[in-house]
């Protein structure tokens, strides 16, 4: 019969932090270096930057001709943006989300869920408001206070 011991630890890990990206001007120099010749590795000393960065960064160029930096989280709703979504509601009232969308055109640059997402939270504030002065109303006519 075999016993196994078990011990059992606990580990907490954190997420790595992300690099910062690179310039412009440090992707250039990746391509040039790469096109003397240079290895990923050297390339990626040099620039102390990760070889799968570097490759990264080449293999792009190579196919696309592009030196963009890595997506980043969507913009979401500006706040011009915004006030352009509320004065369109409340010119429209009974319009449907999908209609407020096609009225704001391309200028908002959100989708349709986006734009239904942030109109009903401001109609969540809206009752919100009204709620809360209600009840200091109530509250001011109970204390006897007008």
């Amino acid at each position: 019969m075999s016993h196994f011991i078990s011990s059992t630890t606990t580990t907490t890990t954190t997420p790595r932090p992300k690099r910062p990206q690179l310039t412009l001007d440090q992707r250039i120099l990746i391509i040039a270096k790469r096109a003397q010749g240079k290895s990923y590795r050297s390339i990626s000393e040099e620039a102390n930057v990760s070889k799968t960065e570097v490759r990264t960064i080449v293999k792009r160029w190579e196919s696309n001709r592009e030196l963009r930096p890595r997506p980043g989280p969507k913009k979401g709703l500006s706040e011009e943006n915004r006030r352009r979504l509320v004065q369109i509601r409340e010119e429209r009232p009974g319009a449907s989300v999908q209609e407020i969308w096609d009225a704001a055109g391309a200028v908002v640059g959100v989708g349709v869920r986006t734009v239904g997402r942030f109109l009903w939270g401001v109609e969540k504030e809206k009752k919100r408001v009204k709620r809360d002065g209600a009840i200091r109303r109530k509250e001011r006519g109970k204390n006897g206070k007008v």
